[in-house]
Formats: structure tokens, sequence, C-alpha cells
């Protein structure tokens, strides 16, 4: 029985469409995942984290695991607990965030500076710095996708990345989001390769949904926001923003930062560097012999 009504404060204009039902698959601790009887997933998330795809900003998600819900006009009915109204909050679309030109600035080595600085040592994000793995996961993880990282953007090595690595969004899920949005807006040559391979990747649920939305140059806000600045700022105006994207998840929002990394590199080279040799990457992290396991649950 619902009691009650929890307000949202923000929600992705496009879920005023919403007219499925579904239930809850998914809670964590800033997150609430909920999936259609059609397949959509939308997110719950707390208001600090920023908008997104099928994304609403509402605290508290008091929502256990297994509950469903049926559409109201604007919210969701849940079978126990408030149900959700979102008819006064803010409609956001990635249009209000995104870059509405390609870069006008060469960002590639600044932001990889910046990130330098910070202790990564999980996901994709030091392999693309070069840095030397900490641990047998790290070294595993290196020797599966350092020599496709290298060959990027070639559809096969972005192909060998897709649902790399544990976890509801693997690392190289993350990081072909973070190269495709850029090369998406960057109306980059290799950008339609790449969306293509997206739109058909085999991963988990999760990765799916945001290799999905990547190909039609949908993210996180805070994520919009910052490839806008890079595209346009030079440092040190987008440094705030680098940890609130750096910080999403346990290694996701760092691995979309080392695929933004690569994509602003791939711009910069013009299409004569991206036809050769790709991006490269450090000798160093070919040199581990060990495989890693592809996540392709969901």
């Amino acid at each position: 029985m619902s009691v009650g009504t929890v307000r949202a404060v923000s929600i992705d204009a496009r879920l005023d469409a919403a007219r499925d039902p579904g239930r809850v698959i998914a809670t964590h601790r800033r997150t609430c995942t909920l999936e259609t009887e059609a397949g959509t997933l939308i997110t719950l998330a707390a208001p600090e984290l920023g908008n997104g795809p099928n994304a609403v900003l509402v605290a508290p998600r008091p929502w256990p695991v297994g509950t469903r819900f049926t559409p109201l006009d604007h919210g969701l009915r849940f079978a126990a607990g408030p149900s959700l109204d979102w008819s006064k909050a803010r409609r956001w679309s990635a249009a209000d965030s995104a870059p509405s030109a390609p870069p006008t600035i060469d960002n590639a080595a600044a932001l990889a500076t910046a990130l330098e600085r910070y202790p990564i040592e999980h996901g994709l994000l030091p392999i693309v710095l070069g840095k030397a793995p900490t641990s047998p996961m790290q070294r595993a993880l290196a020797a599966q996708a350092g020599p496709s990282i290298a060959a990027l953007p070639a559809p096969d090595a972005a192909r060998s990345l897709i649902g790399l690595g544990p976890g509801a969004t693997p690392a190289g899920d993350d990081l072909l989001v973070g190269l495709l949005l850029t090369l998406h807006y960057a109306r980059h040559p290799q950008a339609q390769a790449l969306r293509e391979l997206a739109r058909s990747a085999y991963t988990t649920r999760l990765g799916r949904a945001l290799l999905h939305w990547a190909a039609d140059g949908l993210a996180r806000e805070p994520t919009l926001l910052l490839l806008r600045d890079l595209f346009t700022q030079p440092a040190p105006a987008w440094l705030d923003r680098i940890e609130t994207v750096l910080h999403y998840g346990a290694s996701s929002g760092a691995d979309t930062l080392a695929g933004i990394m690569i994509g602003l590199r791939l711009v910069g080279m013009g299409e004569a560097g991206s036809e050769h040799g790709g991006v490269g990457c450090p000798p160093s992290i070919f040199s581990f012999p060990r495989g890693f396991v592809r996540n392709t649950q969901g």
C-alpha cells in the first residue's frame, strides 16, 4: 500500500513520457535503479550526484529491491512505501550541459597533468596514465586492456574493451563512454563507428544502458559540464569539475575520465593521427602475462 509522497528535485525531461510499470532492481548508498517491463533503466539518485539520462534526483529513496511500481501522470506509485512525485521538479536535458561545438582548445595534456595528482590505483585510468600496476588484479587488467587502449579508436580495439572488468559498469564500458562522448561532440570521423558498436554492445544491463546513452551524446550532467569546459576553457577553469566526475562509483568516474583524455588526444591529433597507430600507450603496460575476466552478466 502506498503511503505518503516523496518529491523529486529534478528529472531528465524525457521521463515525462514514462508510462511503463516495473520494479526496483538495485539499491546503493546514493542511488536506486529501477527497470521497466520494456527494459528501460531509471536511476533515482541523491541530488549531489547531479542529473543524468533517465535520472530522478530525490532524497530519500526508501524503496527496497523487488518493489513494483506503476506510472502516474507525473511520477510513480510504488506497491509499498510512498509515491514519487516529480510534477514540480526541474526538467533537465543533456543539451543544457553538453558542448555546443567541437573543441576550440587542446586540453589533453592539461587534463593528464591534472589527473596525475590523484592517487587512483584501480581501473583503467592508471593504465592510460602509464602508472605501474599496484596489485595482481591491476596487472591482469593492464595485460588485457593495454594493447586495446593503445589501438583506439579502431573498432576492434573498442570492441575488446566492452564488458572488461568487474562490477555493474565494467571499466572498459566506462572508458568507452568517455571516449565516445568526446568524439561525438567533437564531430570526429571515428564517432559513427563507435556509436554503432555501442548500440550493439553485449555487457551488463547498466553498462549497456550507459553505452547506448553515450551513442546519443547523453551522460551525467557533471561529465557533460566538464567536457564542455574542456572544449572551450583553459585550466584552471575546469579543474574544480574533475573531482565531481572522478569520485563517481568505485572507479566509473575515473575510467570515464580516461576515455575523455584519450578522446581529447585523438581530436588533437586529427584524422591522420587516428589512422596511424592509435593513441599509443607506455610500453610498460604490455609486459604482464595474465588475462582478465570479461563481464557480460545482465
